[in-house]
């Protein structure tokens, strides 16, 4: 064997074996220390993201989804309420409330909607206790056979504790209830 041919042999022992190596390495089910190590980067970053989070995280969120109901004489209610309140606390220890909400009011008589034929007008209104907010209307007999009464309403902050007062007159009558949530 000429110095050529040794040379070639060599060199194709060399690569064949640093190309093992490589393969090892790719398969070594333990990891390279390279990749140990961004991985164990990559948990620090998420544990510390985590702590962050609960350490100075100074909001506190409620949703509230309640049906309050009720009736009189004559009327009977249902309001469907859906609410969210974020509590914040900033730096220098100041809590603050921001409220979104949606209700919506339905009222509808109990009798024979006939009977009200000779009413020109009704009217109603309903408050929510303790904030005393709440809502009024005036409806016609043709616009009261048409639907049941509507009303929709928006950024009222009820809880499982509020109380609806209704009041409704009609051909000189009254009818009162109160509401509550179920």
């Amino acid at each position: 064997m000429d110095d050529g041919q040794m040379q070639k042999t060599v060199t194709e022992g060399n690569r064949e074996s640093a190309f093992s190596e490589r393969k090892l390495r790719l398969n070594n089910k333990s990891g390279s220390p390279r990749r140990t190590a961004v991985i164990a980067l990559l948990v620090l970053i998420t544990a510390a993201g985590v702590l962050w989070y609960l350490l100075f995280n100074n909001k506190d969120i409620t949703n509230a989804s309640y049906v309050f109901k009720g009736e009189g004489e004559y009327w009977a209610a249902e309001i469907y309420y859906e609410g969210r309140d974020v509590w914040e606390t900033d730096s220098d220890g100041i809590t603050t409330l921001s409220s979104s909400s949606s209700y919506d009011f339905y009222l509808e008589y109990k009798g024979d909607i006939d009977e009200l034929k000779g009413m020109e007008e009704f009217k109603y209104t309903y408050d929510f206790w303790p904030d005393q907010s709440g809502s009024s209307g005036i409806i016609s007999y043709e616009s009261l056979t048409a639907n049941p009464v509507f009303s929709r309403g928006y950024n009222t902050r009820m809880t499982a504790d509020t109380v609806v007062t209704v009041n409704l007159e009609w051909l000189g009558i009254n009818d009162n209830f109160e509401m509550i949530a179920e």
